[in-house]
């Protein structure tokens, strides 16, 4: 848990499951973005905090249709928008990132049931 703590800029030491993360910490927060015109796809989205590089951790993205099958940002670029990267705090160590999968939620060829989560790793 301590890595994830550390990865998301949150205290290890003190309950932090609420902390907003557009305030540069706190766990990933979802939401969905709607198209600009009615009728066009939505998306689902993931907004994180991490530190900018370089640092000692990777993070991934990775999108689901059942739980068990995951599809991983670094594996397969492609399948992700990365929407905003965007400085937080002191604005030179950690962004605000927001990213979604390319597969829309509605309109045509899309997975109306979709699950993201953010996986972080030590890269030495």
């Amino acid at each position: 848990m301590n890595l994830l703590e550390y990865a998301f800029n949150m205290n290890p030491l003190s309950p932090d499951r609420n902390a907003p993360v557009q305030q540069g910490s706190g766990p990933p927060a979802f939401g969905k973005i709607l198209g600009v015109d009615p009728g066009q796809p939505a998306y689902p989205t993931i907004t994180f905090v991490r530190w900018k590089a370089p640092v000692d951790l990777t993070y991934s993205v990775q999108s689901s249709l059942d739980l068990v099958h995951w599809t991983d940002q670094i594996a397969s670029p492609g399948s992700f928008v990365v929407l905003s990267q965007t400085g937080v705090g002191d604005g030179s160590q950690l962004e605000l990132v927001t990213v979604r999968p390319a597969t829309p939620m509605s309109g045509p060829a899309a997975a109306p049931e979709q699950f993201l989560r953010v996986a972080v790793t030590w890269s030495p």
